[in-house]
C-alpha cells in the first residue's frame, strides 16, 4: 500500500518475536499496533483470520470498507468483500494479487516467502501443494533471502533448550487413540526465562512421535488454557471449534478458560468421544454400502 502512495495503519494486537526483525524491520518487533482511538478507515483489510472476533474490539465500526482475505475453508463470510481461495497460505493469495499492482522487491518477496514456510510448518503440513512449491520459487527468483529465513527456524535461545529441557520428559503418549499431548506451566516458563512464544514451538518438536495422529500442547495462561493441535489425519479444526477454536484440518488452535489440567481433561475426553463416533460413522457407512451391494450384485 505504500508504494501506491497510501496512508497506511498497522493494526497488530500481538506482538511479533524480535526474531523477525530482519524481514520486517527493528521498529515493528515486540510491539503492539492499535489504532486510535476514535479513528475511522476508508479502508480496513483484514488478513488470514477465521474469526474476527479474535481480532480488536469494535472492528465492524473502524472503516467504511472491509475486505477480509482468507484461506480458511468453511469460515462465514466477513466484511464488505470476502475473497477466499483454497490456498496453502493466505500468503499465496496476496503474493497473486501484489504482483499486479506493484513489483516485487526483496523485501516483499521474505516477508511473503516466510509467510508460506510459516502456514505450511516448513512445507511439511498435509496442506502443502504444488502451487505452494511454485510460488516459493518465484519468490526466491524475485529475491528471497533463503538463508536469512533459514536461520529465523535454525537460530534456538538458550532459553528455548532449557524449556525443552524442563518439559520434554513430560511428554504423554496414548496408543489406543493415537494422541501426544504435552502440558507447559508458567512456572517452568519463568523458570527458564523464556515466553508464550518460545512454548509454542514445542509442538515441533513432538509431533512427529512413531504410530501417533493428533498432537496437543497445553500452556498455561494468567486467564486459562491455550491450546495448540496439530494432525496427520484427523481433523482437528473441526474438533477444537467445539470449543470456540479453529484453523486448519491438520493445525488449529483455541482456548479454554479453566485451569491446565481441566483443560487437558475435557480437550482429550471430548477428542476421545469425537473418534469413537467418526469410527462408528465409518462402520455404518461401511455396514450400508455393502449391504446395498449385496442386494444388487454385479
Amino acid at each position: 500500500m505504500l508504494k501506491l502512495n497510501k496512508n497506511v495503519d498497522i493494526i497488530l494486537q500481538n506482538r511479533v518475536s524480535s526474531r523477525y526483525s530482519n524481514i520486517i524491520g527493528e521498529d515493528r518487533v515486540n510491539k503492539i499496533f492499535l489504532p486510535p482511538l476514535g479513528r475511522i478507515y476508508d479502508l480496513l483489510i483484514l488478513l488470514d483470520c477465521s474469526d474476527p472476533n479474535r481480532t480488536v474490539d469494535n472492528l465492524r465500526k473502524m472503516a467504511k470498507f472491509i475486505i477480509c482475505i482468507d484461506h480458511h475453508y468453511g469460515v462465514k463470510p466477513f466484511g464488505n468483500l470476502y475473497y477466499y481461495e483454497k490456498a496453502a497460505s493466505t500468503g499465496i493469495i496476496i503474493y497473486n494479487i501484489i504482483k499486479k499492482l506493484v513489483p516485487i522487491t526483496e523485501d516483499i518477496a521474505n516477508a511473503l516467502y516466510l509467510t508460506i514456510r510459516s502456514d505450511t510448518g516448513s512445507f511439511k503440513n498435509n496442506s502443502t501443494d504444488s502451487r505452494a512449491h511454485e510460488v516459493a520459487a518465484e519468490l526466491i527468483f524475485k529475491g528471497a533471502n533463503i538463508n536469512l529465513i533459514n536461520e529465523i527456524y535454525d537460530n534456538k535461545s538458550l532459553s528455548l533448550i532449557k524449556l525443552l529441557g524442563n518439559t520434554l520428559g513430560n511428554v504423554y503418549f496414548d496408543s489406543q487413540y493415537k494422541i501426544v499431548y504435552l502440558t507447559v506451566s508458567q512456572e517452568q516458563i519463568k523458570y527458564a526465562n523464556s515466553n508464550y512464544e518460545e512454548a509454542t514451538m514445542l509442538i515441533d518438536y513432538i509431533r512427529g512421535i512413531n504410530d501417533s495422529d493428533i498432537t496437543f500442547l497445553f500452556i498455561e495462561s494468567h486467564d486459562g488454557t491455550r491450546i495448540r493441535a496439530r494432525s496427520k489425519y484427523t481433523n482437528v479444526s473441526e474438533i477444537l471449534s467445539y470449543f470456540n477454536g479453529g484453523g486448519h484440518p491438520t493445525a488449529a488452535g483455541a482456548v479454554i478458560y479453566d485451569d491446565i489440567y481441566s483443560a487437558v481433561d475435557t480437550m482429550i475426553n471430548y477428542t476421545k468421544e469425537y473418534i469413537n463416533t467418526k469410527q462408528n460413522e465409518r462402520m455404518i457407512n461401511n455396514d450400508q454400502r455393502n449391504g446395498k451391494e449385496m442386494e444388487n450384485p454385479r
